[in-house]
This record gives structure tokens, C-alpha cells and sequence, in this order.
């Protein structure tokens, strides 16, 4: 298996992982409904979407990759808060569908 597709396999593992933990929390307050958690789950570590990032620039989006950096508020990806990292990496995913 490639790192990429196991990248992509823990964060749909994480992605799932959450939506559970929000199904059994529903249940164990009486079903009334309790905000989600999402926010604050930060699936993607610093080192997997490097990885990621890595990959997809040898493959050619430096350029693409560095404007959405920019785009999520850095120059680079050291700087951006680990909140964004799940929404980056969506995009930079959505650039391989493109080609």
C-alpha cells in the first residue's frame, strides 16, 4: 500500500472514529442531540500531510500547493494551525481529480 493511500485510509478511519463518537455520546445523553466535535479533532498530524504535500509536489503542484498555503493564512505549513490541516489536505486531493 502507498503511503498516500494510507494516509487517506487513517483519515477516513478518523473521519469515522468521530462520527461514532458523536452516535454514542447522542445515545448516552438521552439522544439529545450534543454539539459536534469535529472542530476540535485534528485527524491530520504535521507529519502525515507533509508526507502528503511531499508526494503531491513531486508529482507537480508545488505551485498549486504553496498558493493554497497561502490561501490557509502561511507561507508555510509550519505556520498554519493544525485545525486547517484536514481542509488542506482535501484540497490538495482535489488537485489530482483535476488533471
Amino acid at each position: 500500500m502507498s503511503r498516500m493511500k494510507l494516509y487517506k485510509q487513517v483519515l477516513e478511519d478518523a473521519q469515522n472514529l468521530n462520527d461514532s463518537l458523536i452516535e454514542l455520546l447522542n445515545f448516552m445523553n438521552n439522544n439529545h442531540p450534543v454539539e459536534e466535535v469535529a472542530s476540535e479533532i485534528h485527524p491530520v498530524s504535521f507529519e502525515a500531510i507533509q508526507v502528503f504535500l511531499a508526494e503531491k509536489s513531486r508529482q507537480g503542484f508545488t505551485t498549486e500547493i504553496r498558493s493554497l498555503i497561502r490561501q490557509f493564512g502561511s507561507n508555510k505549513l509550519s505556520e498554519l494551525e493544525p485545525k486547517v490541516y484536514p481542509e488542506l489536505w482535501k484540497a490538495v486531493e482535489a488537485l489530482a481529480h483535476g488533471d
